[in-house]
């Protein structure tokens, strides 16, 4: 189907055929948490995470005290499998912040161990300090105390996985 045209009768068979099974949920009724990706197993933890009160993030490679080196150096270099994504492009800093608590809270309670949260840089100029308000509160947020049975650690995503405008996040393991 395309904008600006009505469906073919093949595209409407077709839609009808790929949703004959689908049924609307209940008023109320919440989707149920994200499951982890095959193959993901989750993996023991032990330690604590210290949340600095000044609000600042960690200095971008600084020892995350709460992870174990080889794992740090895993999430540093990008190595850690991507099991779920949030992209807050073209969110206001306060919807922003609610999609991170909900994403955060989903895959926490789902099992999941490694995601990729995609803050962009701001409008400025490469060559200079990104501007974005996004770029600079989401490492506070996931700092924040309201995290700190949730996170485990961060650090700026790889290129390949959006450079200085994405965080690979590391959440602790769920417990029963």
């Amino acid at each position: 189907m395309y904008p600006g045209r009505p469906p073919s009768p093949d595209e409407e068979n077709l839609l009808k055929t790929a949703m004959k099974d689908v049924r609307p949920l209940k008023a109320g009724v919440v989707a149920p948490p994200l499951q982890p990706l095959p193959g993901a197993r989750p993996r023991r933890v032990t330690t604590r995470i210290d949340i600095p009160l000044s609000g600042e993030a960690p200095a971008p490679g600084a020892r995350i005290h709460t992870m174990d080196g080889a794992r740090q150096k895993r999430l540093v270099r990008g190595e850690l499998p991507i099991e779920a994504r949030l992209d807050l492009h073209g969110l206001t800093q306060e919807m922003a912040h609610r999609a991170l608590d909900r994403f955060l809270m989903a895959c926490h309670g789902g099992g999941l161990r490694s995601v990729l949260v995609i803050t962009g840089r701001g409008r400025g100029p490469i060559e200079e300090e990104p501007d974005g308000v996004l770029y600079r509160m989401v490492p506070r947020w996931l700092n924040a105390p309201d995290h700190a049975h949730r996170v485990l650690g961060w650090h700026p995503a790889q290129r390949r996985d959006g450079g200085e405008g994405a965080l690979y996040v590391v959440l602790k393991r769920a417990r029963d």
